[in-house]
């Protein structure tokens, strides 16, 4: 099931299954998705949604808080824009691997007709890109903010989106995730 941003209350809906067909899948798809806003919007931690593209499209009010931007101007950024400049570089190529999963390194080492082998590659290879990953952050005023950026994966593994969630004091975690 493809999993499309859609506008609801003026809120991007970054999760919602549009392909529901019975109505107890719909009814059930729509009781995730309120649990999925509830816990969005009631967790202490600032988190936010970025497409594929890295736009942020969506973030809960311990962001805005945390940030100091209204959702508003946080959607006509990227995840690249809220990441300290003297990290661009390894932002860009490690996320860049993360969204890759792989499958470069996958096409040019694995030429089997074992599919069931391939998939098992591609599997371990995805666990491999799917770490989360740290950056200082742009936020002048809160030197002490961080990004954890996290790839969300739906039921077929396919990615779908990023995670950024705010984090304190990523100075040691910055250092170790370049190892």
């Amino acid at each position: 099931n493809p999993l499309l941003a859609v506008k609801s209350n003026d809120n991007i809906e970054p999760w919602a299954n549009t392909n529901d067909t019975s109505t107890n899948e719909a009814s059930g798809d729509r009781s995730k998705h309120h649990d999925y806003r509830l816990i969005f919007q009631s967790t202490m931690a600032g988190m936010a949604v970025a497409t594929m593209g890295g736009a942020l499209v969506d973030c809960n009010s311990a962001f805005e808080i945390e940030t100091g931007k209204p959702l508003h101007d946080l959607k006509e950024l990227t995840v690249f824009n809220i990441v300290h400049p003297n990290e661009w570089t390894r932002a860009l190529d490690s996320i860049s691997l993360m969204i890759d999963g792989g499958f470069h390194a996958q096409r040019n080492e694995c030429n089997t007709e074992n599919n069931d082998e391939r998939s098992d590659n591609l599997s371990s290879e995805n666990e491999a890109n799917d770490k989360a990953l740290y950056f200082r952050s742009s936020f002048t005023h809160r030197p002490d903010l961080g990004l954890c950026v996290t790839l969300v994966r739906d039921d077929d593994n396919a990615a779908k989106c990023f995670n950024v969630t705010l984090v304190k004091n990523v100075t040691p975690l910055v250092s170790t995730s370049t190892d």
